[in-house]
């Protein structure tokens, strides 16, 4: 997201608490209240707050499994985010790519992969654009929005482009963990999985199962220093 909300408690501040000059915290469920997108449509907040509002409580139904009310509320995020990157694209571009993928990927959980390619394609075409200027703040995401992409693409069995896009995100992911191998040593793995199961679906089976032992290397190797957290991925 683009920035969580602040707490807007202080427009639904009891008489009482006004009069003692030590407010109260608000009764159970005010604060949601007077952070959801609906009551922060209805006061004189900026769009991006709004839209900030929508993404956040759509991430929360998403991990909820409410993945309807969730897309729902990420199209209109990307809608209004949309808006305001057309007069200040700086500002709003890489919040529009961020409501790309988030959308794309339920698209994706719900079927629909048609839509799924095409946010997955603006996102990765705007993230492009982002590290063309700054290569060493928006690489990272130019492999997300590959693998997301590439994901989708391989879902719908466009085999040849998802591996050129995996093999993309591979190469960053080397990049990236050679500089910072506790960061971004995970990502690769990552990404070497993702490329030897379509090299694998591809018939190229040699070079996958060189991807494959790669990654289990690289696992075992994160399993020694944090057994709890990696070795479910060994």
């Amino acid at each position: 997201p683009m920035g969580r909300l602040p707490a807007l408690s202080h427009f639904s501040t009891s008489a009482g608490s006004r009069s003692s000059g030590s407010p109260k915290p608000p009764p159970a469920g005010e604060t949601m209240r007077t952070t959801s997108p609906r009551f922060i449509r209805s006061t004189r907040i900026l769009p991006i707050d709004v839209s900030s509002a929508c993404h956040d409580l759509a991430a929360t139904l998403r991990d909820r499994g409410e993945l309807a009310e969730a897309a729902s509320l990420f199209r209109e995020a990307l809608e209004i985010r949309r808006g305001l990157a057309r007069t200040d694209p700086s500002t709003n571009l890489p919040g529009v790519a961020t409501s790309c993928l988030d959308l794309a990927v339920i698209l994706r959980d719900r079927g629909d992969l048609a839509g799924a390619e095409r946010l997955g394609r603006e996102a990765l075409g705007i993230r492009r654009d982002l590290a063309d200027a700054d290569p060493g703040a928006w690489l990272p995401a130019v492999a997300t929005a590959c693998g997301n992409l590439a994901t989708t693409l391989h879902d719908r069995g466009g085999l040849a482009e998802a591996e050129s896009l995996f093999r993309e995100a591979l190469s960053i992911s080397r990049h990236l963990s050679d500089s910072d191998p506790g960061t971004y040593r995970p990502g690769m793995a990552r990404s070497c999985l993702d490329l030897a199961t379509t090299l694998r679906d591809r018939g190229v089976l040699a070079e996958a199962e060189s991807l494959f032992s790669e990654a289990l290397r690289t696992y075992r190797t994160l399993a020694e220093d944090s057994p709890g957290a990696w070795l479910p991925d060994v």
